[in-house]
């Protein structure tokens, strides 16, 4: 497990400390022990004698990771190569999903002497892949894998704890002395100096918005200057985050990244998330916002379905399907009309539609379907369909809100329920019932279809969402009805948009 195998570990870490010293500036030191045995051994001794037991607490600390095998098994897919003239932002002899081994990207941004942006979704194990880099940085057998000349001294800081006020090397200090590997000053200058350093920030994206984020990329960039080019700096945050406001003027490498180790505990996706937005706006429905639903951090069984949660990342109509897009649907299609698209209590253009069945709704995500594969918005990959009794709710209530909109119970504000609106309500008309994502009319107004069959038999299929004929009851994100095929003046329906795995 120790990356300095063979070793003999003392207590004041004598092993380590000669093995640095042997290959410190490429210079064999034992011939000045020998001369000046006494003030050179104690003078070199102490210098690098810390250093030897901080790297005995790295492979303490993270050792047993790399022995699982997490981060072995790491691939990264090239985003984009940025604040380099020489080079363009998209490589055009690679196309943006080549994969590459974590060990060529970290050599292509030394090669390049590029700073490494390395995204991937909350749960894509970006923390356990740069703690076991830390530990195989120092492995006399694995380092050269990396392109390093001789193993490195790995100092692995989680972002949140660097104070970006401090200079460097202070706020690089102090930072660690937060972690459980700790160091002096004096032996992290001394291991930059060398040029041993190796540089994992971790988690840019727990540093909020705006200008303490601004503040924060500006300090790395100092940090990797400081340190110079040749000082291998990898950076991690969430994809999310980098399409917000993260961006260096030093160059840099992004990629994102996706842990096939850890794929035998969760389904992860993070090139996906990478790869798509928080919202998307579909044209052929006069860009009708989709939102981006993210897969829960551990596997999580919701109550109402009795299913785990979606381990994969989709996304789902912001409102239910409106009259409005579906008259223009029924135009392009010559699809019969709803049952009361004559009823000026249900016709509304920006109410739900109702009197449609679950075939009708079929119908309606087969044809958005293909009008995106016809105008390669996103090409054979992308279906759109019911969403799965265990999408809708996960989407409503991300397996711990009550109601869409959390804890509070339901009032007018909030939805149609009740029966103390008269007919339906357009579906932006309670913004303060929104989901935490942005989910609208997720409660009361109308039910709305899932794809989910209630047993074998394949007759009815479950409801979900409530009615504004319904009490508070149907208005949590657990309860449910079913229904056969029907046309009903309560039961419309909203859309997943499903992307394949890239």
């Amino acid at each position: 497990m120790t990356s300095l195998h063979g070793l003999e570990w003392t207590g004041a870490g004598l092993g380590a400390a000669l093995f640095f010293l042997m290959n410190f500036h490429g210079r064999p030191v034992l011939p000045r022990l020998a001369l000046r045995w006494p003030a050179g051994f104690i003078s070199l001794f102490l210098s690098w004698g810390e250093v030897a037991r901080y790297l005995k607490k790295i492979n303490q600390e993270f050792g047993f990771l790399n022995a699982l095998g997490m981060g072995q098994q790491v691939v990264v897919y090239v985003l984009r190569s940025a604040a380099d003239p020489d080079l363009p932002k998209e490589p055009s002899h690679e196309s943006p999903s080549t994969t590459f081994e974590v060990e060529q990207i970290i050599q292509r941004a030394l090669h390049e002497k590029k700073t490494l942006l390395m995204v991937g979704a909350p749960t894509s194990g970006k923390t356990t892949l740069l703690q076991v880099l830390a530990v195989r940085s120092t492995d006399r057998e694995v380092y050269q894998r990396f392109g390093f000349s001789k193993p490195r001294i790995p100092f692995y800081i989680p972002a949140k704890e660097i104070d970006f006020a401090l200079p460097v090397l202070a706020g690089m200090q102090q930072a660690l002395l937060q972690t459980s590997c700790p160091i002096s000053a004096k032996g992290l200058q001394r291991a930059v100096r060398a040029r041993r350093a190796f540089f994992l920030v971790d988690g840019l994206d727990e540093i909020p918005a705006g200008d303490e984020r601004r503040q924060a990329c500006a300090w790395i960039e100092a940090a990797q200057q400081w340190c110079g080019a040749d000082t291998p700096f990898i950076v991690t945050c969430r994809a999310t985050a980098m399409f917000e406001d993260i961006q260096f003027k030093i160059p840099y490498l992004t990629v994102a990244i996706r842990n096939l180790a850890l794929s035998q505990f969760l389904s992860l996706r993070a090139v996906s998330e990478t790869r798509m937005p928080p919202r998307y706006l579909n044209s052929p429905e006069e860009n009708a916002e989709y939102l981006l639903i993210a897969p829960p951090a551990l596997p999580t069984v919701l109550l109402g379905a009795k299913k785990p949660a979606p381990n994969y990342y989709y996304y789902l109509s912001k409102f239910p399907v409106t009259n409005r897009l579906y008259r223009r649907f029924v135009e392009a299609t010559q699809h019969r009309r709803t049952a009361y698209g004559d009823d000026p209590e249900f016709n509304g253009d920006d109410c739900p539609v109702v009197g449609v069945d679950w075939e009708d709704a079929q119908a309606y995500c087969a044809w958005l379907t293909e009008q995106a594969r016809g105008k390669g918005q996103g090409a054979h990959d992308v279906v759109y369909r019911l969403p799965l009794d265990e999408e809708w709710e996960w989407a409503a209530g991300g397996g711990k809100r009550k109601y869409p909109w959390g804890e509070a119970a339901p009032q007018s504000t909030r939805a149609n329920f009740n029966g103390t609106v008269q007919g339906l309500t357009p579906v932006h008309a309670f913004p303060a019932g929104a989901t935490p994502e942005g989910l609208m009319d997720m409660a009361g107004n109308v039910w709305e279809w899932t794809a989910t069959w209630i047993d074998e038999k394949k007759e009815q299929r479950f409801l979900r969402g409530g009615a504004g004929f319904n009490d508070e009851m149907a208005l949590r994100c657990v309860a449910r009805d079913h229904s056969a095929i029907k046309l009903s003046r309560f039961i419309g329906f909203r859309v997943a948009r499903i992307v394949g795995d890239l």
